[in-house]
């Protein structure tokens, strides 16, 4: 056990560093070296792949679940991540005014991504849970089918909306507008996208009637495109726009507020995460204005901060712009007008990391409490049961009262993990074998767990269940006959 739980803290500790020192690189880089292009000067801290991968592996999983009918199994290893995105978020709206007054705003934006982005690590192979949370009712397939279909009608529903509200919006806003393809103002997007040194091809200037506020829109290379309102606007704001924009495009905002969108069909239940999405939202625009005006100097922050006041609103879909929210403009006007000087975050986020991984590692949810014979057994009938080969250590034992034993082990206290667990590195584990009429079953016993692998002739099941009371090992073993030292042969 000490051995597992020391791989799981060194891993969580590896993607801790990792992610807190690409935090703090990135954050340093922001600081605008002329060598770099876009891609390395505003590349967003948090690794985007991570958030991809989770995508594939949940949308993987739901397919899975609805073809084989396996609700269950899904749903329970969901728990664990469930409640730990809810502790998570809960807490970090709470403490969001003292973050955001140490520590700087792009490391707040990153740690509104840390739970999606990896949490599907902390699902695969483990061991053992250092915390029980206990459920004290059943809960039935038939509820959890219920469940399922009520929680992925809200959730098809939700990003849905969100998805076609972007799209509609993007049609709507290109609908009339008209390209820039000479001007001083498009010269002056071609003056800034030569200081970020982007490669391939520009990204194209577009007017609109519709919009009030500068944005960028697009998920991809190909479909981002930079939307002005018609507006006349001196050269020197030009400049602080186009800079403002290419910021949220290198950083991939568009894409990180996309899964936000995502996350939050996934928890559409949870009313706290309606809330981060907008505090998430905000943090990305603060980071963007930290990254704009770094080592600028007053007369540029009141240029910035008139553009503040004199743009509307518009974030519709998966846009960024240099409008905020009303609530919003007042914590960023003080930002840019009087800005303390902050830690970078690399630390915190790196931290941050490593607790709630490690939460996620440490916990399990037990379901559906009841005796051994009510939960594993369909015949509670201990003689319609053969106790086959009985392993534990490095000893092998048969014999003893067979009725006995299958009796004891009918009689435990039993609930059902929302986890799989391996117990065969686990001390003092007893394995036993047990053939019934219809099913033959593979039993890992220790202290305070079984695991119980079924074979039928349609195949086979594993899961694992808590014991409400410990194992009585001396017990079952005199049951058996056997005295407990190394490979003692009682048959």
């Amino acid at each position: 056990m000490i051995g597992d739980v020391s791989w799981q803290v060194f891993f969580c500790l590896l993607v801790g560093i990792v992610l807190g020192g690409r935090t703090y690189r990135k954050k340093v880089e922001a600081s605008c070296d002329r060598e770099l292009g876009i891609r390395e000067r505003y590349a967003p801290a948090f690794p985007l792949y991570w958030v991809s991968m989770f995508f594939v592996w949940f949308s993987c999983g739901m397919i899975y679940g609805v073809i084989s009918g396996e609700y269950l199994p899904m749903i329970m290893e969901l728990m664990p991540v469930i409640f730990c995105v809810v502790i998570y978020f809960a807490l970090l709206l709470s403490i969001l005014p003292l973050l955001r007054r140490w520590f700087s705003a792009g490391a707040c934006a990153i740690v509104w991504m840390i739970p999606m982005g990896m949490l599907y690590y902390s699902t695969n192979d483990l061991d053992l849970p250092v915390f029980v949370i206990h459920i004290p009712f059943g809960v039935s397939e038939q509820v959890l089918r219920v469940v399922f279909w009520i929680w992925l009608t809200g959730f098809v529903a939700v990003l849905g909306w969100n998805i076609v509200s972007h799209i509609r919006f993007r049609r709507w806003l290109l609908k009339d507008a008209r390209p820039i393809t000479f001007g001083p103002v498009l010269e002056a997007l071609r003056k800034e996208e030569q200081f970020a040194n982007i490669q391939g091809e520009p990204y194209p200037l577009w007017i609109s009637d519709r919009v009030r506020t500068p944005l960028s829109i697009g998920l991809f290379r190909k479909t981002i495109c930079v939307v002005l309102p018609k507006k006349d606007y001196p050269q020197e704001d030009l400049s602080l726009i186009f800079r403002h924009e290419l910021v949220h495009i290198g950083c991939k905002d568009s894409i990180a507020k996309f899964f936000i969108a995502f996350c939050t069909a996934m928890f559409w239940f949870f009313p706290l995460m309606w809330v981060a999405v907008r505090r998430f939202a905000d943090d990305l625009e603060l980071s963007c204005d930290e990254t704009v005006l770094a080592d600028c100097e007053d007369a540029v922050r009141r240029r910035y901060a008139a553009l503040l006041l004199d743009t509307a609103a518009d974030q519709r879909g998966f846009t960024t712009c240099l409008a905020t929210s009303a609530g919003g403009l007042r914590y960023r006007l003080k930002n840019v007008m009087a800005p303390r000087k902050r830690l970078v975050g690399g630390v915190m986020v790196g931290v941050v990391t490593f607790l709630l991984m490690m939460l996620c590692f440490c916990i399990c949810f037990s379901f559906d409490p009841g005796t051994a014979a009510e939960r594993i057994f369909p015949d509670a009938d201990p003689s319609r049961y053969e106790l086959g080969g009985v392993l534990w250590e490095d000893g092998s034992s048969m014999g003893g009262d067979r009725d006995a034993v299958m009796g004891y082990l009918m009689e435990l206290e039993v609930a059902q993990l929302s986890e799989e667990y391996s117990l065969m590195d686990q001390p003092e584990m007893i394995q036993m074998y047990i053939y019934g009429q219809e099913e033959n079953y593979t039993l890992f016993l220790t202290q305070r767990y079984m695991r119980v692998d079924t074979f039928t002739k349609t195949g086979s099941t594993e899961r694992c269940y808590y014991l409400s009371t410990p194992l009585d090992r001396a017990y079952l073993l005199s049951l058996m006959a056997v005295e407990e030292r190394h490979g003692v042969d009682a048959s």
